[in-house]
């Protein structure tokens, strides 16, 4: 019986970390840490290299991208109630001060993705970029 039972008991033990429940954004500060780009995606392509190096600094509803060639700083606001998760960007410094883009985030397992639509273009509603879409995508891993 009990060599019947281990391959069972194994299966569940490996499966366990998979069947953890995604980390859920209530508010702001839900999104706080330090974080890496992990991938990108801009208009459906895919970013690669100097596009996505730089870490991410996300505090008291402030997202700070410090990448080799510049600096971004955006205020932001969340409405969990949204389905998925709505996020509003404001620039505050670098190239997209003083515009506003709208998108949404999530988490699966440790990573943290984000999909926004350029200024003035609509909210997006999946996850990811598509060619045509005016939408940039990221998946972000914390720094350890």
């Amino acid at each position: 019986m009990m060599k019947q039972m281990l391959p069972l008991v194994l299966i569940l033990v490996c499966a366990m970390p998979a069947m953890a429940e995604d980390k859920k954004i209530t508010d702001a500060a839900s999104l706080d840490g330090k974080w890496k780009i992990a991938s990108g995606e801009k208009y459906g392509e895919k970013l690669e290299g100097k596009s996505i190096e730089g870490t991410v600094t996300i505090a008291k509803g402030v997202i700070t991208i410090d990448s080799p060639d510049e600096k971004h700083v955006m205020k932001f606001t969340i409405d969990a109630k949204a389905t998925p998760v709505a996020i509003t960007m404001v620039g505050e410094e670098g190239p997209a001060k003083g515009f506003t883009a709208e998108g949404i985030v999530e988490f699966k397992g440790d990573e943290l993705k984000l999909t926004y639509a350029l200024p003035m273009e609509k909210r997006p509603t999946a996850f990811g970029s598509k060619k045509g879409d005016k939408t940039l995508a990221f998946v972000m891993k914390p720094v350890k």
